[in-house]
């Protein structure tokens, strides 16, 4: 757990660099909260508490989970090493990124045998961006409440909660990691201090590890780090060096992996993006042509205040706006707000230019600064009675449960206790169906959800305060707790996993999976035209699944020949080889000695395969069809 746990210290080290571990200590943490507060921390970690428990009995349902996210660690897993793994029938793009939040579901995966744990292992970083945006409040020099209330509103931020808690993706890994980033980097600006600069190259490595455009987001901290490097240069030579070697060799150890192995293995760090800088130019597949194909390759940042991720903090803006005129003219900012309405800008300006791909969930940590900026003017304004701030945060509370309760029901069902989950992207196409959805949601569902919350809140309330009278009895009857509801998870997530996948979105699918579910038994699987193909792995991630191409070479780097720079892009409909042979394609499957062949139906292309096996009864035999696919054993040795 090298990731989580470095991230965890990081969080801890900023957060709360000095409080003595005694018995007397442990109530210290709220002690000066107000009651609001209080309620609205415990009702916030109720509320994930929650959607997590929701997501542990259930199967990994988010789109890109299915694809690659679970889909890599399940395989390296199984096969025992971490290699580059194809994906020839959707965005070629995934095999090739940064692998440090992969790394971390792979290390659940591995004591539990089950993708059960890791879809949940997303949850915590709920938690630690809330602490992470606390810590910029701090190293920013703005009021504790300031912090407190900015960390508790992350809590209830819709973008964050139900990414975090019901899909098994890295944004809120990498929105945890770039703001304890942005905290690690002002520290180390401030102190000058070698282990607080050690301390953010490690956190800027590890988020350059986590997503491909990490790179271009991290560079808004070079200042920061220009003026850090420069003033240890006033001192001495020796100090340079060290500062230099204490910020760039932990970046260089967590965050190049994937990008020294690109080069090596393609020419090109950022491989399959084609890419030019200055008079160098590195192959690749994917061209401005391609994205501007995407359906995210255009983005209305004016419609921004209306996405649903982010519709508590919009409205909060609003009703902060007479706080934060206040707060201008009574001359109550400084620099450093300055800074960060720049950062926010500047984030905002990469997203809109250089990013390829415009998804709003790729903006959670802009917003979130933006709700720091927004907390603070309203905490520093002595014209605004304490009623009416407590009003503010209460209603951002409600919102942002409100809009979480709808993408958790409209993504996972509407019975809590059997959720069927579905694919579900939070950006404003989302919120139209929200709100299609919220007038006719099931009034047995907003009970189950309401009761869950409160029943959550007050179990962790209750916790809470029986462990400030006896602090070590209660954490380890806590720890045998979450023992027993971790294994009651795992035993019902094993009962219920393949027959989850029968609402519309995955219904067709649903079939086939659990057909391949039922009649495997650890069998080695390839797979055609499906970009999901994690669930053929099966229960306890039983089967070796992979893509098997239909002529020369590997299903890698377009066939191993990367497309030189000065060459027009070829886009074939499955990224395979443009010369299928049969001949090339029976001694691909005896080689990986595959056992079963999964095809899925598309009605524009007639995968050369299934004519093939049709007409060869010697090696095939079809033993499954509907609809949608078919599935066929090879034998090997007939």
């Amino acid at each position: 757990m090298l990731l989580t746990s470095l991230t965890a210290y990081i969080c801890v080290k900023v957060y709360s660099p000095g409080i003595p571990v005694n018995d007397q200590s442990y109530g210290s943490i709220l002690r000066h909260w107000t009651t609001i507060e209080r309620k609205l921390l415990f009702v916030g970690v109720g509320f994930t508490a929650l959607l997590t428990a929701i997501n542990l009995i259930a199967p990994p349902g988010n789109w890109d989970s299915l694809n690659y996210h679970l889909y890599f660690p399940a395989t390296w897993y199984r096969d025992g090493t971490l290699t580059i793994l194809p994906l020839p029938f959707g965005d070629p793009a995934p095999p090739y990124y940064p692998i440090n939040s992969s790394l971390i579901y792979l290390w659940l995966i591995l004591p539990f045998d089950s993708l059960a744990v890791a879809d949940i292992g997303q949850a915590p970083f709920i938690l630690f961006s809330a602490l992470g945006l606390y810590a910029v409040a701090r190293q920013c020099d703005m009021p504790v409440t300031t912090a407190r209330w900015a960390a508790l509103l992350t809590l209830f931020v819709p973008m964050i909660t139900v990414t975090g808690t019901l899909w098994s993706t890295n944004d809120v890994i990498f929105v945890t990691s770039w703001l304890i980033s942005l905290a690690t980097v002002l520290r180390a600006s401030r102190t000058k201090s070698i282990r607080d600069i050690a301390l953010a190259g490690i956190a800027i490595g590890l988020t350059i590890g986590v997503k491909g455009f990490a790179i271009a987001f991290c560079s808004l901290f070079l200042p920061w780090i220009v003026v850090i490097l420069w003033r240890q240069c006033r001192v001495s030579w020796r100090y340079a060096i060290a500062g230099i070697t204490a910020i760039a060799l932990p970046i260089v150890l967590l965050g190049s992996f994937s990008y020294v192995r690109n080069w090596l293995v393609t020419g090109n760090p950022l491989y399959p993006y084609r890419l030019t800088v200055g008079p160098f130019s590195f192959p690749g597949v994917i061209d401005k042509q391609w994205f501007d194909q995407h359906s995210f390759s255009i983005y209305n940042l004016h419609l921004l205040p209306f996405e649903p991720g982010y519709f508590n903090i919009s409205i909060l803006l609003i009703l902060a706006i007479p706080s934060i005129f206040r707060s201008i003219l009574q001359k109550k900012w400084s620099l450093q707000h300055i800074f960060l309405l720049l950062l926010i800008v500047s984030y905002i300006f990469i997203f809109m230019v250089q990013l390829p791909i415009k998804s709003p969930r790729f903006l959670a940590a802009p917003m979130l600064l933006v709700l720091l900026l927004v907390a603070y003017f309203v905490s520093v304004d002595i014209l605004s009675s304490e009623q009416m701030k407590q009003r503010w945060l209460i209603i951002g509370a409600c919102i942002g449960i409100i809009v979480s309760l709808l993408a958790s029901a409209l993504s996972m069902g509407t019975n809590l206790f059997e959720p069927s989950p579905n694919s579900l992207h939070l950006d404003l196409k989302a919120g139209k169906a929200l709100w299609d959805y919220a007038q006719q949601i099931p009034a047995w569902t907003v009970i189950q959800y309401l009761l869950g919350i409160v029943a959550f809140a007050y179990l962790i309330w209750y916790i809470y305060n029986y462990w400030l009278q006896r602090p070590r009895l209660v954490s380890v009857c806590i720890s045998f707790c979450l023992i027993f509801v971790l294994s009651a998870g795992l035993e019902r997530y094993d009962q219920y996993e393949f027959y989850a996948y029968d609402r519309a979105h995955y219904a067709h699918l649903g079939r086939i999976w659990r057909w391949v579910n039922e009649h495997s038994s650890g069998q080695r699987i390839a797979y055609i035209g499906t970009a999901v193909p994690l669930p053929l792995v099966g229960h306890h991630i039983k089967n070796r699944v992979t893509a098997i191409n239909v002529g020369g070479g590997q299903l890698l780097h377009e066939v191993e020949r990367p497309i030189p720079p000065d060459y027009p892009i070829t886009s074939f409909p499955d990224n395979r080889s443009s010369e299928p042979n049969r001949e090339i394609w029976l001694q691909n499957l005896i080689e990986h000695q595959i056992d079963l062949i999964v095809v899925f139906n598309d009605n524009t292309i007639i995968w050369p395969e299934i004519e093939w096996m049709a007409s060869d009864q010697l090696y095939f035999s079809r033993v499954y069809q509907d609809d949608n696919g078919s599935v066929w054993r090879f034998r090997r040795n007939p």
